[in-house]
């Protein structure tokens, strides 16, 4: 656990304190151990494409483990070794019988800065406050999946600002449907439809039933 720093340090120890974790690995062996587990009976193919999507030189800052749930046994894997940038945040679960879930469930956690903003805000909005659809999305399971975040709180001309985009994904009639929600400040795209917030609280507010709302439905509410 020495070498595991940042945002993959603090993932890692928030799921340490909240869950059961046994097998846990760090740095290279840390990926091999998460694709054994989620590349079960798939062809070697898949594997040897899959790896080739992270930078061997930031592994080092990676943990497996697995974890119990009430769906059965959960592989995680925590990292910021992916060539797309960011923080990797990824589970895969086991049925009780052993038997594996046709759909992992991956939730990416990516952060970029904004090229705009002057001072980064180290108050105001709270990130549970802003990852609440998250885990409202994990929870329902294969009914539909975050595939990636990006977020940032700052202050502009001396104007607090959020800026975030949570794209979701789903499968239905055999056919991956996304939708995208987009915050930027006052301002909000909510799976295609704009509408304005009055003040940033509210703003935030709107953006999280809306994608709450989405999920619980199916994507038939957005």
């Amino acid at each position: 656990m020495d070498k595991l720093h940042g945002r993959v340090l603090e993932l890692f120890l928030k799921d340490k304190k909240g869950n059961k974790i046994t097998n846990i690995v760090y740095g290279k062996k840390a990926l091999d151990k998460y694709v054994d587990a989620s590349f079960k009976n798939r062809d070697e193919k898949d594997k040897k494409k899959y790896l080739k999507r992270w930078d061997s030189s930031k592994l080092s800052n990676s943990v497996y483990f697995v974890y119990q749930s009430g769906r059965g046994k959960g592989h995680r894997f925590i990292s910021n070794a992916s060539k797309k940038g960011g923080y990797s945040y990824l589970g895969h679960l086991e049925g009780k019988n052993n038997k594996l879930f046709k759909k992992r469930v991956p939730l990416s956690v990516r952060r970029k800065r904004s090229r705009s903003r002057r001072r980064v805000q180290r108050g105001g909005y709270c990130a549970p406050c802003l990852m609440g659809p998250v885990a409202g999305a994990l929870g329902l399971g294969t009914a539909g999946y975050l595939v990636s975040l990006r977020s940032s709180t700052s202050i502009v001309n001396g104007k607090k600002s959020v800026k975030r985009k949570e794209v979701y994904e789903m499968n239905k009639n055999g056919k991956k449907v996304r939708k995208t929600f987009i915050q930027d400040g006052l301002n909000l795209k909510l799976a295609g439809k704009k509408v304005k917030a009055k003040t940033m609280k509210k703003s935030i507010k709107r953006f999280n039933n809306a994608v709450k709302r989405c999920i619980k439905s199916g994507f038939k509410k957005c």
